[in-house]
């Protein structure tokens, strides 16, 4: 039930981690219903999700409408909402939150007239119930959804959507171009992610460890922690 954000900047890798965590999930549990949703993406994008991960893969792509992402979105959620009502258990990796919200606010301004960095009335009722569905019944299913978000695109409106949703989410990964660049992999800005409920999902001992570990990374640049991080995990 967790509801995870990952804030990307553009050539951060996310497309990549999105594909290792979906190969990790399946590799663990190979019974899990994992579901990747892409929503107005790059059509070599999809072509390169569907290789590489043995998942579902929902994808409207970016030669199709704002009607036609808002369509697949609205059918996405109504799926999602009946498989949790009848205890199934599904992880989904949505890319992206940002264009979802922009299809939905395309298809608000009437007759294609938007104002850049203007968010239109009811624009994020359904990206919202989307990103709340993530939840755990009891005795029921469980939705986990983990989503995208772009920010330093140098949108005003991608950066009102980021703001939109990231108090919402209970896990929040920050991805770094720089780090990237320096071809440290996943380019976690280990700084600025973290998860707002570590306390409730851990064991006290482990989340003891966990955060003796954080308070010594925070004394390191980025890249020096997210190198002692990548080789505390390898060792485990």
């Amino acid at each position: 039930g967790t509801r995870g954000l990952i804030a990307s900047p553009p050539k951060a890798g996310k497309t990549l981690l999105l594909e290792s965590i979906a190969r990790g999930i399946l590799a663990d549990r190979p019974k899990t219903r994992v579901v990747v949703f892409l929503i107005d993406e790059r059509p070599e994008e999809v072509t390169q999700f569907r290789r590489a991960v043995p998942a579902e893969v929902i994808a409207s792509t970016n030669d199709q409408s704002p009607a036609e992402h808002v369509d697949l979105a609205e059918k996405m959620l109504a799926h999602l909402e009946r498989e949790l009502e009848v205890g199934n258990d599904v992880v989904v990796l949505l890319d992206s939150l940002t264009r979802m919200v922009r299809a939905f606010n395309h298809e608000g301004s009437g007759e294609g007239h938007l104002i850049e960095g203007v968010l239109e009335r009811d624009t994020l009722e359904i990206p919202k119930r989307f990103f709340q569905l993530a939840r755990q019944i009891e005795e029921g299913g469980s939705i986990t959804l983990l989503a995208t978000a772009l920010i330093a695109t140098g949108s005003n409106l991608d950066d009102l959507i980021y703001e939109e949703f990231r108090h919402q989410a209970t896990t929040e990964i920050v991805l770094d171009r720089g780090l990237a660049e320096k071809r440290l992999f996943p380019a976690i800005n280990v700084h600025l992610s973290g998860s707002s409920n570590e306390a409730k999902l851990l064991p006290s001992e482990v989340f003891e460890q966990n955060s003796i570990l954080r308070r010594g990374l925070l004394d390191l640049n980025k890249g020096e922690a997210l190198e002692v991080l990548l080789g505390e995990i390898s060792e485990t």
